[in-house]
């Protein structure tokens, strides 16, 4: 239950955070921000979470997209 909870704010803050701004790095910068005011424990959960924009180009579309939660892998 307490996942679905997780879950549901990150849909929901990532939704609204990019209709403020649309770049990714920024809107996981907004969500980051979320989680840490909302889930102040000392359990240390986290999620990852990749977060992209998809615009029509002139050759098909550009994908802007940015990740975070966990290390790049080796």
């Amino acid at each position: 239950m307490s996942a679905a909870a997780v879950t549901s704010l990150i849909r929901y803050t990532l939704r609204a955070a990019a209709v403020y701004d649309p770049d990714p790095a920024a809107v996981l910068s907004t969500l980051n921000t979320a989680l840490r005011q909302e889930y102040l424990r000392d359990d240390h959960d986290f999620c990852t979470a990749i977060f992209g924009m998809l615009t029509p180009g002139d050759d098909g579309f550009i994908l802007t997209f940015a990740s975070g939660g966990h290390p790049a892998p080796c």
